[in-house]
């Protein structure tokens, strides 16, 4: 039986110097550092915790009425809408008129489907919108929809 010794230069020879690069490797083991022969490994990043670009929880996604009526009644509005949302906390009803931009002019608990608006006057139009409240998040808008009073 034959016993083949190799010493450890051959082999590190075989490694190193049978490349066809003109770069030098250092035949000592890395410690970490780059002496400028060696190229420092990449960081591991599959082994760190991800870090999420935004720790902000999305806000849920919260069904917007819809109004299907403006009753015209002598000196007031009653506004009838659907509720899209089965579990609104409360429903806004806003209004404007040409000179006045919208404003809350009432939260209603939130299975209300429709208001009396006893405060609008005549000779004057205005245009109203809904939305629904759930926790701290809003639907968007409802439709808009205008008429003044008899």
């Amino acid at each position: 039986m034959k016993t083949i010794i190799i010493s450890a230069a051959l082999v590190l020879s075989a490694f190193t110097g049978g490349c066809s690069s003109s770069e030098t490797k250092d035949p000592v083991p890395s410690t970490g550092t780059p002496t400028g022969t060696e190229t420092p490994a990449p960081a591991d990043t599959a082994a760190a915790d991800p870090v999420p670009s935004d720790t902000t929880p999305a806000a849920p996604t919260v069904k917007a009425p819809t109004i299907q009526e403006i009753m015209k009644m002598t000196g007031a509005l009653h506004v009838s809408w659907t509720n899209a949302e089965p579990s609104c906390d409360s429903i806004e009803l806003e209004r404007k008129t040409a000179t006045v931009a919208y404003k809350v002019v009432a939260t209603l608990p939130g299975e209300a489907d429709n208001k009396h608006d006893a405060t609008a006057t005549a000779a004057t139009m205005y245009t109203y919108r809904v939305r629904c409240k759930k926790a701290a998040a809003y639907s968007a808008y409802s439709n808009e929809m205008s008429a003044s009073p008899k």
